[in-house]
């Protein structure tokens, strides 16, 4: 703790930049456990009142789905069932289609902004952006051997390959238990793996420039020195960038700002260094 305060105290770096590189790295890694642990628990806070949504949609549509979706199924890349046309449409701007007749595709790719169709050889996705812009992709089923969606009570079961997968609401819920408890410490492990590779990176770029700084201020400091400096000012910009990240703030050319403050500590713990040298120089004479 008293290593991550120091970082905000330049006269602090004059002390740190005397310790040895392995100590720096032991709180670089500390460092990076924190950040990690608050951008998870930010992530788990946010997708956690989501799944109890999905919870809900379950709850109320999957027996009404299952009571009005006919059966589907695709055998040896070819549609089989529903012998039907089939459309429902999912809100406004939404449909979910199984059409068989190729001269009615067009027609409900241009009714509805986002589409979901099964034809007889060819899975249709189409979706709409802000902008108004389409984007149409089609997937052919020929590499489908055996799949089949069916009803069951209060809910829908997936069939493929001799494998079934039943979604009602009680294992959507026993489901979404699991990835709750999940949520934290998976991210917390990818976090921590992304940033124990990009931060010390960002160290050793930003140590470039603690060498010009170096030379600049003539603070005669060795590369360990200004590396251990470069590590402890990467604690002030990261603070600042968690801080607006957690309250969901957004400033144009932060990267900038951030580099201006890291860079600025790297010259007031250079100056540090430099101004403890010239003490312990006149205490000597």
């Amino acid at each position: 703790m008293s290593g991550f305060l120091g970082g905000f105290i330049p006269a602090f770096y004059a002390k740190i930049a005397r310790q040895s590189v392995a100590r720096t790295i032991g709180f670089l890694l500390v460092l990076i456990l924190i950040i990690s642990a608050v951008f998870s628990l930010k992530s788990a806070w946010v997708i956690n009142p989501r799944l109890e949504l999905v919870q809900k949609w379950a709850e109320v549509n999957l027996e009404k789905i299952s009571r009005e979706l006919p059966v589907i199924e695709i055998k040896d890349g070819a549609l089989i069932q529903p012998k039907e046309s089939y459309i429902r449409e999912l809100g406004s701007n939404f449909v979910f289609a199984v059409e068989l007749d190729p001269g009615k595709e067009t027609a409900i790719l241009k009714k509805y902004k986002n589409v979901v169709m099964l034809t007889e050889k060819q899975f249709v996705f189409k979706q709409t952006g802000e902008n108004s812009v389409s984007e149409e992709k089609r997937q052919d089923l020929g590499k489908v051997r055996n799949w089949k969606i069916f009803p069951i009570e209060g809910g829908l079961a997936f069939s493929f390959d001799n494998n079934q997968i039943s979604v009602t609401p009680v294992v959507v819920k026993k489901w979404l238990k699991v990835i709750a408890i999940l949520i934290f410490p998976v991210l917390l492990i990818v976090l921590f793996g992304l940033y124990s590779f990009t931060k010390p990176l960002q160290v050793l770029f930003f140590s470039l420039i603690g060498l010009i700084a170096n030379a600049v201020l003539k603070a005669e400091a060795s590369y360990k020195q200004i590396f251990n400096i470069c590590a402890y000012a990467l604690v002030p910009s990261t603070t600042l960038a968690v801080i607006l990240e957690v309250s969901q703030v957004r400033l144009p050319g932060f990267w900038f700002l951030f580099s201006a403050i890291y860079i600025l500590y790297i010259f007031l713990g250079l100056q540090s260094v430099k101004t403890s040298k010239i003490t312990v120089s006149q205490d000597s004479a």
